[in-house]
């Protein structure tokens, strides 16, 4: 539920481009946040989630009983506006003191600070209408800050490893051997890298169950690793795949035709 997008890299370096680029999120931007990162995200978010504790872990009373379409859409802007916000605004001061950080770095600040929501989130999802999956459920990510930092680093390490393969992918992979040249325009573009996200995503998957078990039971839950889980675990990473349509290019095509709209008026 926090993927780093194009953002991860955005610096602003004068007051004058902090205003235009925080006015243009303001208009436009916030929609094709709305849009993308809310209304066609959530709904997959939540149904890939409940894949992810699989159903050795929920009760039949809970998988006959999905959560709603958009169930946590508040928190879920939330996490997305915020952290998209953090990052390029660490981005941003690092450069202003001219410090040479990588933006994984700053990725993983983020993710930080936004853990408690992130945790917040997936107990919800999996906890559905009301009900929870035992008393370690009140207890996110274990009792002792030991527990508490591991379930941390778990959820860091996924974001930084998901961006590093997001970018092999495309570098090495998906610009290659796409059936279109992925420079020949925006849309092109952003195509190929929501593609190399949802790949990294699937690839990710096991890593990603780790993490949300971990928020949810404490570090020391591991997920079941018989067959049908690992299906249900794949069958729920394939919506990774829209995910990232949603968080890349229909972000993108929202945002370009709504900027379009509001220059030609």
């Amino acid at each position: 539920m926090s993927s780093h997008g194009q953002e991860s890299s955005v610096i602003i370096e004068s007051a004058s481009q902090s205003k235009a680029y925080i006015g243009l999120h303001a208009a436009s931007g916030i929609i094709s946040f709305l849009v993308a990162k809310g209304i066609l995200l959530v709904p997959m978010q939540n149904m890939k989630t409940r894949e992810q504790f699989s159903a050795q872990l929920i009760s039949d009373r809970h998988i006959a009983l999905p959560p709603p379409w958009f169930m946590g859409l508040g928190e879920e802007l939330c996490i997305q506006f915020s952290g998209f916000f953090l990052r390029v605004g660490l981005n941003s001061i690092a450069n202003k003191l001219n410090l040479q950080i990588p933006s994984a770095a700053t990725s993983m600040v983020s993710d930080v600070i936004m853990y408690p929501l992130v945790a917040k989130r997936v107990r919800n999802v999996v906890n559905g209408y009301g009900g929870c999956i035992g008393a370690q459920s009140a207890c996110p990510g274990g009792e002792t800050w030991a527990n508490w930092l591991i379930s941390v680093g778990t959820f860091c390490l996924y974001g930084v490893v998901e961006e590093s393969l997001s970018g092999v992918i495309y570098d090495n992979l998906v610009s290659k051997y796409l059936p279109f040249d992925t420079a020949s325009s925006l849309y092109a573009e952003r195509f190929a890298q929501s593609l190399s996200l949802g790949l990294a995503k699937v690839v990710m998957s096991p890593l990603e169950a780790l993490y949300k078990h971990q928020m949810y039971f404490g570090s020391g839950h591991v997920p079941h690793t018989k067959r049908e889980n690992l299906k249900s675990l794949y069958k729920g990473a394939l919506l990774g795949v829209g995910e990232s349509f949603s968080l890349i290019y229909f972000k993108y095509a929202v945002y370009k035709s709504l900027s379009d709209l509001a220059s030609s008026n």
